[in-house]
């Protein structure tokens, strides 16, 4: 491609983000608002490339204000406010219910 970061696409700029964080081999990945400033067809496209790297037993701590987002995956949510636990649940949604 041969291009500088500066000219990416914030969607290349978050793959690019993905796959450096990957280059160590790690057993966790954290990314806060990975989704941000990305137009929705952006956004599933991160969000399946992170569903594939947690299928391969990588643990993907995801931090985000993106309510729409964390209602449609219906996956774990950890929800934690002023450093204590609030809430827990398998299959959550953005607002505890």
């Amino acid at each position: 491609m041969g291009l500088f970061p500066g000219q990416l696409s914030e969607g290349e700029k978050q793959r690019l983000g993905i796959a450096r964080a990957l280059v160590g081999e790690p057993e966790i990945i954290l990314i806060d608002e990975p989704t941000s400033n990305l137009d929705p067809a952006n956004t599933w496209q991160i969000m399946k490339l992170l569903d594939e790297i947690n299928k391969k037993g990588i643990a993907v701590f995801l931090a985000t204000h993106d309510e729409d987002l964390v209602d449609s995956l219906q996956k774990r949510v950890i929800e934690i406010g002023q450093g204590k636990l609030l809430r827990d649940e398998k299959k959550g949604g953005y607002s505890a219910k």
